[in-house]
């Protein structure tokens, strides 16, 4: 089986390289992504430089293969620029797929159910993604579901919670420097190792289960406050109603993008991942609060 990656070089893409290195029945593995990339001992991939952006680079990318896994996607970065890029390059992505590939893998997110505080809880994959107007990754992410669907349907969506680990320090990266304080309004989210996203990945990469939506997250709940202790750092409860004028004032110009994340915490988005661990066979190694301290545990 010939699989070709977009966005092998982000947080995501390298622990599924890795996992496709080690799976006996991928025989190679195209890459691309638009900054250099040493592949090291990862020798079945074959790696190019190029941009989702150009038509012509990802319909020659998925001509050569099998099975089109899209990575590709901006998390940080202004409204205009990430809808360029995630927008009109996943398309390009879409298109391509449906005249070359047999099998479409898109990692979408958990995001794309928007915050609603009429979510059932916990989130099924029959809950329709329909994003955050005032959140843009959000909306993003539920309108791209929409045109994949348009595109190529039957495609495998894999909606991963906040990932993290060693090779996906974004969480932390974020973080207020020490010794500020975060606050807390008591909401609990979840956490998912990305060597487990990347197990899902290849199962879907394979065909395991029916095409369609899977949630992906690990077992357990974390808070702001977890997080804050287990980084050396404090936190301060806040009523959760204080981050309304906040949501309002992040969409305001000049306001940084990481301050659209305050959406993201207005109300709790669990997720339930029975359906990938019946269908995928999905079994993840960490749960939310072993993620977090592999996180921790990788950053000098």
């Amino acid at each position: 089986m010939i699989v070709a990656v977009t966005g092998p070089t982000g947080e995501l893409g390298r622990a599924f390289l890795r996992a496709l290195q080690r799976d006996g029945a991928i025989t190679r593995v195209l890459g691309m992504a638009r900054r250099p990339f040493d592949r090291g001992d990862l020798t079945k991939l074959e790696y190019r430089q190029g941009d989702v952006l150009d038509p012509e680079a990802v319909d020659a990318l998925a001509r050569d293969a099998d099975v089109l896994v899209h990575l590709a996607f901006i998390i940080m970065g202004g409204r205009e620029e990430t809808r360029h890029v995630n927008l009109t390059g996943s398309r390009n992505v879409f298109k391509a797929a449906r005249k070359h590939v047999e099998r479409l893998v898109y990692t979408s997110s958990v995001a794309a159910y928007g915050f609603h505080s009429d979510n059932p809880q916990p989130l099924t994959e029959d809950v329709a993604p329909r994003g955050s107007e005032r959140f843009y990754y959000s909306h993003q992410k539920a309108e791209l579901e929409r045109a994949l669907g348009e595109e190529f349907p039957g495609a495998y969506v894999l909606r991963p919670c906040i990932v993290a680990g060693p090779d996906a320090p974004m969480l932390l990266r974020q973080l207020p420097p020490k010794p500020l304080l975060i606050p807390d309004p008591g909401t609990r989210f979840q956490l998912v190792h990305h060597d487990d996203v990347a197990t899902a990945l290849v199962a879907a990469t394979k065909g395991e289960g029916e095409p369609g939506a899977y949630n992906l997250a690990g077992d357990g709940t974390i808070s702001l406050t977890d997080l804050a202790r287990a980084t050396g750092r404090f936190a301060y409860p806040i009523p959760r109603l204080l981050l309304e004028p906040a949501a309002l004032g992040a969409n305001l110009p000049l306001v940084p993008t990481l301050a659209q994340w305050v959406n993201a915490l207005r109300t709790p988005v669990i997720m339930d991942t029975g359906k990938a661990r019946k269908q995928l066979g999905w079994r993840p190694r960490y749960d939310s609060r072993a993620t977090l301290d592999e996180l921790v545990r990788a950053i000098p």
